[in-house]
């Protein structure tokens, strides 16, 4: 005679949990592949939570590849765009954190002054409020953003001079891709 233990070893139990994660886990990364390749320059941060019941759950968080888009700030050297979920879009400024090349720290800008020219990185505006600014050859105004007789928003290779005149605290420049 088979007593109940016998019968539970003859019979496997389905974990529904495991198989519900599982299933989570394939549909996510379905929908990751078809997202990357819907939009080649998305970039997929996996994140992973827990819940009470110590179920885990899977997010996708798609924020597009700013490191692609770089500029060379006279001695200040180069730096490359940051994503900003406050602007939701890529930002490019003189931070030390995006610096990719030597050069000048923003404070030593601030005393020393510069003069120099880069191209847009991207359609964008331009936010610099020291001095002199030229947007292709035009006296411009400077602020937050820029001003050329009312254009704010300036296309991708456009030429950018700027003269930061030396004992500035307003110097620096940052440039915001359009959303």
């Amino acid at each position: 005679m088979k007593d109940k233990k016998d019968e539970k070893q003859g019979k496997k139990e389905i974990n529904w949990w495991l198989i519900a994660t599982v299933g989570v886990g394939v549909l996510l990364a379905l929908s990751i592949v078809w997202g990357a390749k819907a939009n080649q320059t998305a970039q997929v941060t996996p994140t992973v939570s827990t819940n009470v019941d110590q179920t885990t759950v899977f997010a996708a968080v798609a924020t597009p590849n700013c490191q692609e888009f770089g500029a060379t700030f006279g001695r200040s050297g180069s730096f490359h765009a940051e994503w900003d979920s406050n602007f939701g879009t890529c930002v490019l400024g003189m931070w030390e954190g995006s610096r990719i090349s030597e050069g000048i720290t923003l404070s030593e800008l601030k005393e020393q002054g510069d003069d120099f020219t880069f191209l847009m990185p991207f359609d964008g505006y331009i936010n610099q409020s020291a001095n002199t600014i030229f947007v292709n050859d035009i006296k411009c105004t400077p602020g937050n953003p820029v001003s050329c007789d009312g254009i704010t928003l300036f296309e991708k290779n456009t030429p950018v001079h700027i003269v930061s005149e030396q004992g500035n605290d307003s110097s620096g420049v940052m440039l915001i891709q359009k959303p």
